[in-house]
């Protein structure tokens, strides 16, 4: 299962680390705007592929960091 929260919180983090605006990131990842890139960090959007790939491409993580296994249902 995809950690929403997690990837959220790690887009944030690095985007503020390395003291960037919104709209500089934007300028950095093809394909996202400003806005998406917002509800990302908010954890209000679900990437698709491409858009998680060229996330964890500038983040520099591996995908596994992001995933968890479900939890069995008794």
């Amino acid at each position: 299962m995809f950690n929403q929260h997690k990837f959220a919180n790690a887009v944030k983090t690095k985007r503020e680390n390395d003291g960037l605006t919104l709209m500089q990131l934007e300028d950095m990842l093809p394909g996202l705007s400003k806005s998406t890139i917002s509800r990302i960090e908010k954890g209000e959007y679900s990437c698709d592929t491409t858009h998680f790939l060229i996330i964890l491409n500038w983040l520099n993580m591996p995908a596994h960091l992001f995933i968890t296994k479900e939890e069995a249902v008794a």
